[in-house]
């Protein structure tokens, strides 16, 4: 896979508590905005530009095939 990524400061921790108050309910990303000023918390975005891969290989997967039935495919 090739990306681009981009890095920036989660300043005000919203990514962080809106992530812990998907998992863990209200309340759950309070730790988060409790935290000291020192603890810097960063959010890497990523976009794939291109994926590669091998639609032979996936269907074999897919199928379910034994390696050992069909040592050929790699």
């Amino acid at each position: 896979m090739r990306s681009r990524s981009w890095t920036t400061e989660d300043a005000d921790r919203a990514v962080a508590v809106r992530i812990a108050e998907e998992y863990l309910g209200p309340g759950g990303g309070k730790e988060y905005l409790e935290a000291p000023p020192e603890e810097v918390r960063v959010v890497v975005r990523i976009t794939p530009t291109k994926i590669l891969g091998n639609a032979t290989r996936t269907a074999w997967i897919l199928s379910g095939e034994s390696w050992a039935a069909n040592p050929t495919v790699t």
